[in-house]
């Protein structure tokens, strides 16, 4: 870091010419506003810039994100929109585009909750993100903005014509304190898997 930007750089080896380079600009406090990820694979260059724009609770409402490839003669465009009722995330529609061609839907999520209280600030590492573009930018999540006020019970995932994609259910194990020790992650529909993850927590 340095002031209110940051920068990110993930080397692959053996080809450590593989590489993806992330900057990152922060808010007064302390959220992204902006990001640029480059990545360089076997050649070819991609540049993805990402603007968040937030409400006056501090969630994510917008994401614009354009990719301009080394190997495209256009530049893509997408964008996610989400919608917030009680503190969580209910909805998020994703839309893309080509070139000047307009936006169209391509998918869109829609997320329930459980009752528990969201104590440890968990954010779900798939759909849920607050970007489309890229996937797995799990190392940012504490910089974009509010955390969801309870755990995610279910999520749906469908296409643009309203097809449900597929389907994953979340329960956990909660400690006395209230916080998360334990999650179960079953998928169902398409691509069907199960997923544990377990959580261990240290208090100064």
């Amino acid at each position: 870091y340095n002031g209110l930007t940051g920068s990110v750089q993930f080397i692959y080896p053996p080809d450590t010419t593989s590489n993806i380079v992330y900057h990152i600009y922060l808010n007064s406090s302390g959220k992204i506003v902006s990001a640029n990820f480059i990545t360089h694979w076997t050649g070819s260059v991609n540049t993805y810039n990402f603007t968040y724009n937030y409400d006056g609770d501090g969630n994510i409402i917008l994401c614009e994100q354009t990719l301009n490839s080394s190997g495209l003669s256009y530049t893509s465009y997408s964008k996610d929109s989400m919608v917030y009722e009680n503190g969580n995330m209910t909805a998020k529609y994703s839309f893309n585009k080509d070139g000047s061609a307009p936006y169209q839907l391509y998918q869109y999520i829609k997320v329930t909750y459980s009752t528990a209280e969201n104590k440890m600030g968990y954010f779900e590492t798939y759909d849920e993100e607050p970007s489309s573009m890229i996937s797995g930018q799990n190392q940012f999540f504490p910089l974009y903005g509010a955390f969801a006020k309870n755990l995610p019970q279910q999520t749906e995932l469908y296409d643009a014509l309203g097809n449900l994609t597929y389907r994953i259910n979340y329960t956990y194990v909660i400690d006395p304190k209230g916080y998360v020790t334990e999650e179960n992650i079953t998928r169902s529909v398409l691509s069907p898997y199960t997923f544990n993850r377990q959580f261990e927590f240290s208090c100064n």
